[in-house]
């Protein structure tokens, strides 16, 4: 996996017990994710990256633009 661009903000969402990340693709835990954050779907595939960890059941999503971490990505409670 490649890593995300350093300067980047990240969030990472770890899954509470019962959903398992490997069961899904990864076009599926993005769109959850891109619905999930009310983002306009241009500017969410535009400007957030995301990463499944599929061992650990974590997913980290990456964007350089803070608004979007903050008040979007970061009041993510539910997929």
């Amino acid at each position: 996996m490649p890593p995300l661009p350093v300067d980047d903000t990240k969030i990472i969402y770890r899954p509470q017990a019962g959903l398992q990340l490997s069961k899904w693709s990864l076009a599926e835990i993005t769109n959850a994710i891109g619905r999930a954050s009310k983002i306009m779907q241009k500017e969410f595939y535009d400007n957030v990256r995301i990463q499944v960890h599929r061992i650990e059941n974590l997913v980290n999503a990456s964007t350089s633009r803070k608004d979007l971490a903050f008040d979007f990505l970061g009041e993510i409670s539910s997929i």
